[in-house]
Order: C-alpha cells, then sequence, then structure tokens
C-alpha cells in the first residue's frame, strides 16, 4: 500500500492509495474552491459607533462595541486602521491604548495594523483607557 499526502493551501488535498485518489469535495475536479473566513473586531469597553477601516472599507461597531468582515480565504497581508485614537461617549473620553489579537506585538500600540491573515476566524480587539 502506497500513502502519498499532499497540502494545497494548508489543507491535506488528496490521500493516494493503490492507484485510486479520495479527495474532500472542495478539491473535486481539481479545483480549490475558497471558503468564507471572518475577523470580528470588537472593543474594550464595549463602545458602539466606533470606525476602522478595513482595507480602505469603512466599518463601525454596533450596539455591544463590535463588528466583523468576512471575505474569501486569501493569502493577501490586509490592514485594519482605527479611525479616531480619542472618542467621547457619555460624558467620558476613551483615548487607544493597544490593539490584542493581531499577531504582531510590534504593531500593539499603533492606530494602524498590518499583514492581517484572512486564513481563519479570529478576533482582533481595539483597547481604549477611560
Amino acid at each position: 500500500m502506497k500513502i502519498r499526502l499532499s497540502r494545497v493551501l494548508g489543507v491535506i488535498a488528496a490521500v493516494w492509495l493503490g492507484g485510486a485518489v479520495a479527495a474532500p469535495p472542495a478539491f473535486a475536479g481539481g479545483s480549490v474552491q475558497p471558503w468564507p473566513i471572518t475577523l470580528t473586531i470588537r472593543t474594550v469597553p464595549s463602545l458602539p459607533g466606533v470606525r476602522f477601516v478595513f482595507d480602505g472599507i469603512p466599518i463601525v461597531t454596533g450596539p455591544q462595541g463590535s463588528t466583523s468582515v468576512t471575505e474569501q480565504h486569501n493569502f493577501s497581508a490586509h490592514s485594519l486602521t482605527l479611525a479616531d485614537t480619542k472618542l467621547s461617549a457619555s460624558g467620558r473620553q476613551y483615548t487607544f491604548v493597544r490593539w490584542a489579537g493581531q499577531r504582531d506585538p510590534d504593531q500593539a500600540f499603533r492606530p494602524t495594523v498590518q499583514g492581517l491573515p484572512m486564513r481563519a476566524n479570529y478576533t482582533v480587539t481595539a483597547s481604549f483607557a477611560i
């Protein structure tokens, strides 16, 4: 019995067993079908109306202080920018402090993070001081 594993886009694409190829449905016909990936962006504390820009597209947090972006799985490097680093809400002043979950500690304290992946669902948090 001969076993051969090959990887395509980080997923096992096919298993060769004695001359027969068994492939997952996503790989049927030899084409790879992308799948949706969601990046969730939240604020701590939860602040509605916080403006972000993801790859040039404006997005805003909802009543629970979060928003999301869904794209097809890809290997591009994406960017996320906090539009305003100082906010006022409910008579309080909020100042951006740091990101969490953005995967690059060198960018944790910048209002823009570069190189975000869209390969698996995950959450990025923008933290604010009151």
